[in-house]
C-alpha cells in the first residue's frame, strides 16, 4: 500500500479529497458519510476505498480510525471536528494537525475574548451576551439569536424570545447559549490564508494574511427544503465593491492580529449598508473552497495550502512569497473568474438510496465540461436519509449566459423528493444580491 500524504477528517470530506487528488496528493479520508462519489473518486485515482476511505460515527473515533497510519502523516481538520475537544486533542496527541491548536480555536469561538478587540481595531461586530451573563434589555426592532459555540452548519441557532425567561426569577433568567444580535443583510463568507513570518520580526503579525476569496452564503432556504439557519451552500467567487473588499481584508488581518491562527481560516459576515459585520470565525478551511479553486485553477488547492507545500501537478512551483503575490493579483481580478453555486438540497421525506438510484445520481456527477448543472455528495446505496438532513449537493455554473434551466429541471426531477426544489427562483434572488455586493 502506497504512503499517504495527508489525513482529512471532517463530517464530509469529499470536496477536499477531490481537491487533494487533483494536486497529486493521496488523502486518507475520515468522515461520517463516505459518499458514493468520494469512493468513486478514490477508485478513479487508483486508491482502494477500503484503505483510503474510513467511516466514523463520532469524532471521538477519529484518532483510532487512523491509528495504523504512520504518525509522520499530518491531519487536516475540516468541518465539524473543530467543535469536539476530545476528538481533536486525541488526534493532536497522535500526529501533527495542521492549522490552529485547540487553545486558538477556543479563543476564536469566544465572543467575549474576540469581539471587543475586533471592535477596537475598527471592525463591525454585533452586540452579544455570553451564556450565563443575563438577558438583554428590550429594545424595539432589535432581535437576538441563540448560538452555540460548539456547532457548525447553522445547527443550534434559533431565535431568542423574551418570553423564554419571563417565567423565571431574576437569578434564573440567564441564557444557556450565547446570544448574538441579529444583523439583517446579505451573508457572505471569506477565506483567508495566514502565514507566520517567524524569521522576520519586523513584519507585522498579520502581514502574511491573504484573502483567497469571498462567497455568498446560503442558509435556511425553503426552496431547498432546509430548516431555518441550516447551511445551504455558497455562491462565488464574488466580485465585491472596492470599499467592501478593503473592509473584509482588514477584518481578516484583525483576526490574525488578535490570535495565533495559522493556515486557512474563514470569517462569516453579514453586509449591511455596505459594511461587513463579523458574525463568526471558522478556524479551518471553508466549505466554499471548491468555488475559489475553480476561479484560480493556476494556484494550489486548499489542502495543499494547508500543508504549506507546493503541489506536483498544478504547475505552481514557487515559494510562499510567490503564492501570496499570485493570490493577491487573483483577488483584484475577480471579475474575470466566473461564478459557481453549490446548493445543499435537504430531504423532505424519508429516502432509502437503492443501487439503481445511486448509479443514476452518480452518472450526473459531471465535474468538468459544458454541463451547467451537476450533482455531488451522493449517499451510498442502502443509506436512509431522513427529512431535514442533506440529501445531496447541486452545482450550477452561474457565469454561463442564458442558463439552460431545462437541464436543471430534468436533473432535480431525478431526486426522490415529494416537492421539486425551487432552484430557478433561488437563482433569481442570488443574481440580485450579486449586483448589490458588486456596487454597494
Amino acid at each position: 500500500m502506497s504512503q499517504s500524504d495527508v489525513i482529512l477528517v471532517g463530517a464530509s470530506v469529499r470536496s477536499f479529497a477531490q481537491s487533494a487528488m487533483r494536486d497529486g496528493l493521496r488523502p486518507i479520508c475520515v468522515d461520517m458519510f463516505c459518499d458514493a462519489d468520494l469512493r468513486l473518486s478514490l477508485r478513479e485515482h487508483g486508491l482502494s476505498e477500503t484503505h483510503w476511505c474510513r467511516h466514523i460515527t463520532s469524532f471521538t473515533e477519529a484518532a483510532q480510525a487512523v491509528a495504523d497510519v504512520n504518525s509522520n502523516v499530518p491531519a487536516i481538520v475540516l468541518g465539524g471536528l473543530e467543535n469536539h475537544m476530545t476528538g481533536f486533542l486525541h488526534l493532536s496527541s497522535q500526529r501533527t494537525v495542521r492549522g490552529p491548536d485547540w487553545k486558538t480555536i477556543e479563543q476564536l469561538r469566544d465572543p467575549l475574548r474576540l469581539f471587543p478587540r475586533l471592535r477596537d481595531l475598527g471592525c463591525c461586530v454585533p452586540r452579544f451576551h455570553v451564556k450565563g451573563s443575563g438577558v438583554p434589555v428590550h429594545e424595539p426592532g432589535l432581535r437576538w439569536l441563540h448560538k452555540r459555540r460548539c456547532s457548525s452548519g447553522g445547527q443550534g441557532i434559533r431565535w431568542y424570545a423574551e418570553s423564554e425567561v419571563s417565567r423565571h426569577t431574576p437569578s434564573e433568567a440567564v441564557p444557556t447559549d450565547d446570544l448574538q444580535e441579529f444583523i439583517d443583510g446579505i451573508p457572505i463568507s471569506a477565506s483567508f490564508l495566514a502565514t507566520v513570518y517567524s524569521e522576520n520580526e519586523s513584519v507585522a503579525p498579520w502581514g502574511g494574511v491573504q484573502l483567497l476569496g469571498c462567497a455568498l452564503q446560503l442558509s435556511g432556504c425553503q426552496e431547498l427544503h432546509a430548516d431555518a439557519f441550516h447551511f445551504c451552500g455558497n455562491v462565488g467567487p464574488l466580485t465585491l465593491a472596492a470599499d467592501l473588499t478593503r473592509n473584509v481584508v482588514r477584518a481578516g488581518r484583525a483576526v490574525a492580529a488578535e490570535s495565533s491562527v495559522s493556515g486557512l481560516f474563514g470569517i462569516d459576515f453579514v453586509v449591511r449598508d455596505g459594511r461587513p459585520f463579523i458574525v463568526e470565525v471558522n478556524p479551518r478551511p471553508t466549505a466554499s473552497h471548491e468555488l475559489h479553486e475553480r476561479g484560480r485553477v493556476c494556484l494550489p488547492g486548499h489542502v495543499s495550502l494547508q500543508l504549506g507545500q507546493p503541489v506536483r501537478s498544478s504547475g505552481h512551483t514557487g515559494g510562499a512569497s510567490d503564492f501570496h503575490a499570485d493570490a493577491q493579483r487573483n483577488v483584484h481580478q475577480q471579475g474575470s473568474r466566473g461564478c459557481w453555486a453549490r446548493f445543499v438540497i435537504y430531504a423532505d421525506q424519508d429516502v432509502v438510496i437503492s443501487d439503481d438510484l445511486q448509479s443514476e445520481l452518480l452518472s450526473r456527477c459531471v465535474r468538468e465540461g459544458t454541463h451547467p448543472f451537476w450533482l455531488a455528495d451522493i449517499p451510498s446505496s442502502g443509506t436512509t436519509v431522513t427529512p431535514g438532513t442533506p440529501l445531496c449537493s447541486l452545482y450550477a455554473d452561474l457565469s454561463e449566459k442564458g442558463l439552460r434551466f431545462s437541464q436543471l429541471h430534468s436533473l432535480v426531477e431525478l431526486l426522490p423528493l415529494s416537492a421539486v426544489p425551487s432552484v430557478e427562483k433561488l437563482v433569481e434572488t442570488i443574481q440580485a444580491r450579486l449586483v448589490v455586493l458588486a456596487n454597494d
